[in-house]
Formats: structure tokens, C-alpha cells, sequence
């Protein structure tokens, strides 16, 4: 299922960056590139990368929780998850969620926590905040950068155990 590159986890975390800083926003980014790396198909992939814009910002821009985690889970959600209502998730999909949660608070730990407003610490409603932060001006962008990243590679990592079976 993996695509054909000579080193996917360093890949995957270098792609995750360039979506960032190109204009994704973080769960974009995180889904993106593991679209990419796993060979998801485009035409589906496409509704997913839009309905995960509105998490940019810590949902919906309220500094909840960091979207990179929410794009992560989307990615287990993605192949795993139920398409009909009578239908079951499969048991990998909680796994490894919860296997993301908990590493997703390792990774944000030394930024305070898993929600954006204590990543970055930003207010999303400031216009100026908001320019410094995208210029990369105040250093901020930095901490997205390394938590999505880190996602990234944690994602890639348990998935090329399980989808290489």
C-alpha cells in the first residue's frame, strides 16, 4: 500500500511541513501527507481535506484541541471507520487513536498541552496575532511545525506495522 520512497518516516514528516507552511492548516497537512505516503485514493481523500479546514486554529479557531491530532485521527477514521450506520469501526481504529492521543500529550507536553491556545499561545480572534504568527515573525509557527511533524511520523510509524501485514 506504501508508495515507492527510499525513506517514508523522513518524508513524511518533511511533506507534513511543506503542506503547512504552503497554506494547509495543520489536520490538513498531518492527513495530507499520509495520504501521500500510503497511496490513499485522491478522489477520496479530497471531502476529507476540506471538512478538516475548520480545525485549523484548535477547532474551529478556539485553541481547543491542536488539529494535528485531529488530522491523525481522521487518517485511522479514514481506513477503518464505519460507512454505514448498522456497520462496525474496526478494533484498529480505536488502537491506534488512543495510541495517538497518548502520544500526542508527550509530544505537546513541553508546550503545556494538546490544545492549540497553550501550543502556540495565540489569540485566534487578533489579527496581528495572526499575521506575526504566519510570518513566522514571533517563532510560534516553529511549534506547529515540530508538533506536526512528530504527528506525523507517530502516525506513519504505527501504520506501516498494521497496513504492511
Amino acid at each position: 500500500m506504501k508508495k515507492n520512497i527510499e525513506n517514508p518516516k523522513d518524508y513524511i514528516a518533511k511533506r507534513s511541513k511543506e503542506l503547512f507552511i504552503q497554506g494547509f492548516h495543520c489536520s490538513q497537512a498531518v492527513f495530507m501527507a499520509t495520504s501521500e505516503v500510503f497511496k490513499f485514493d485522491k478522489n477520496e481523500i479530497i471531502p476529507v481535506i476540506r471538512s478538516l479546514a475548520p480545525f485549523g486554529g484548535g477547532m474551529g479557531s478556539t485553541g481547543n484541541v491542536c488539529g494535528a491530532l485531529s488530522g491523525a485521527i481522521a487518517v485511522f477514521g479514514f481506513i477503518w471507520g464505519k460507512k454505514q450506520p448498522r456497520d462496525r469501526d474496526q478494533r484498529p481504529m480505536w488502537k491506534f487513536s488512543y495510541k495517538m492521543v497518548k502520544k500526542f500529550e508527550k509530544i505537546t507536553a513541553q508546550y503545556g498541552g494538546i490544545e492549540c491556545k497553550k501550543i502556540v499561545n495565540i489569540n485566534w480572534s487578533s489579527r496581528d496575532e495572526i499575521k506575526a504568527f504566519r510570518s513566522g515573525a514571533d517563532g510560534k509557527r516553529n511549534r506547529c511545525i515540530d508538533v506536526i511533524e512528530k504527528t506525523s511520523v507517530f502516525v506513519f510509524e504505527l501504520l506501516e506495522k498494521e497496513l504492511e501485514k
